[in-house]
């Protein structure tokens, strides 16, 4: 067997490990989303494996560094979805504004909510970058406090401060928005 068919039987070996649970994350990251999504977890999970697929050879170092870069992956699906969403729908609203001369309809709040939640991890991550790859791995990647701290290479503790800290940041940011 070529070395190539084995590393890829390899990591397919270690996705279907973790595939389960990363459904799991990605439902629960679009239970926030409306009805009306058209992406469904199942679909996060498959696009997020195919995108880590395309960026090379394999770079897991384990089932956390696939939840890791799996988490990564899944955020950028969730912002490019929203942010195509919400270009339609201004396409929608110009039109809808010029046929009727009257009120504009308005955005869907979850696409911007959850790309305000983008901004501000983004925003964090300018000042604590340490903090918004935290947010990130758990949010996006459901690692727990203490796969977090290892990935980090940080104590449990240490990345327990940083997660509440980044919380409260986040939600100042984000009630601030409103």
């Amino acid at each position: 067997m070529a070395i190539a068919e084995t590393e890829n039987r390899g990591s397919e070996d270690a996705f279907s490990l973790v595939y389960a649970e990363l459904r799991r994350i990605a439902a629960a990251c679009m239970g926030q989303e409306s009805a009306a999504h058209t992406l469904s977890p199942t679909a996060l999970v498959h696009e997020a494996w195919l995108r880590l697929q395309r960026s090379g050879p394999e770079r897991f170092a384990g089932i956390r560094s696939m939840k890791a870069l799996a988490a990564v992956a899944m955020r950028q699906i969730l912002i490019e979805y929203g942010r195509r969403k919400r270009r339609r729908l201004r396409l929608l609203q110009t039109e809808f504004w010029n046929l009727q001369s009257g009120e504009a309809v308005a955005e869907d709040q979850s696409s911007v909510d959850l790309l305000d939640l983008d901004e501000a991890i983004t925003a964090l991550g300018v000042d604590f970058p340490e903090k918004a790859r935290l947010v990130e791995l758990r949010y996006f990647g459901g690692l727990s406090l203490e796969e977090c701290a290892e990935e980090l290479g940080v104590c449990e503790r240490t990345a327990e401060r940083h997660w509440q800290f980044a919380r409260a940041w986040l939600n100042r940011r984000l009630q601030s928005d409103v």
